[in-house]
């Protein structure tokens, strides 16, 4: 994702407001005030733990998005281009 995209921010959805993420998914309920709103972005954002980080693959340090971002792009991006579909094949012989 794009760093010049907040993490969290108040998105309109309607007449009412929510915190929606960077892939624009609500994260929140919906507030009638905008205010209302805004504060809970406020502290889902420092809440948030972004920071350095060290990679649970090669234990390189890298720059974190937050608590679900534990690795670095480089192990992400090989993990992905490893993934291949795999035939179980069962005592049976059968393939599923």
């Amino acid at each position: 994702m794009s760093k010049d995209i907040p993490l969290y921010r108040v998105r309109q959805i309607g007449l009412q407001f929510a915190v929606v993420n960077r892939a624009n998914e609500r994260v929140s309920p919906f507030f009638r005030r905008k205010d209302d709103a805004e504060d809970i972005c406020q502290k889902r954002i420092e809440k948030v733990g972004t920071g350095l980080r060290h990679c649970l693959s090669c234990r390189a340090e890298f720059q974190s998005d937050g608590v679900h971002h534990r690795m670095c792009s480089h192990c992400r991006s090989r993990g992905a281009a490893s993934v291949t579909p795999v035939s179980v094949v069962l005592n049976s012989g059968a393939q599923i």
